[in-house]
């Protein structure tokens, strides 16, 4: 895996509000989720030759397996902008009492 260009990471932080550090997680999850999902192609189609789609099972097996722990990983970077972002918590409203004072 390679270094993430200075344009990549400029526009995945202009894009989801990430610090340079987050942008580069999440620049990395997806490297790494595409290499993944490539090595699970080829090994299932050394495992099934002459079959041109992948069996039903496999690609339910992805979803549920692969997939999830991508997803949950990029929530929790979700989640560190959000609470950065609204340290109250996400829509917050300030009461009118703290506007008076």
């Amino acid at each position: 895996m390679t270094e993430p260009t200075p344009e990549r990471l400029q526009e995945t932080i202009d894009r989801f509000g990430f610090t340079e550090r987050e942008a580069r997680i999440f620049i990395y999850l997806q490297e790494a989720e595409k290499l993944l999902l490539e090595l699970t192609r080829e090994r299932s189609i050394e495992t099934s030759p002459g079959s041109p789609m992948p069996r039903l099972g496999s690609i339910i097996w992805k979803e549920t397996h692969l997939h999830e722990h991508f997803s949950a990983l990029r929530r929790e970077l979700a989640l560190s902008v959000l609470s950065r972002n609204y340290p109250e918590g996400w829509g917050y409203v300030a009461s009118e009492q703290s506007d008076k004072d």
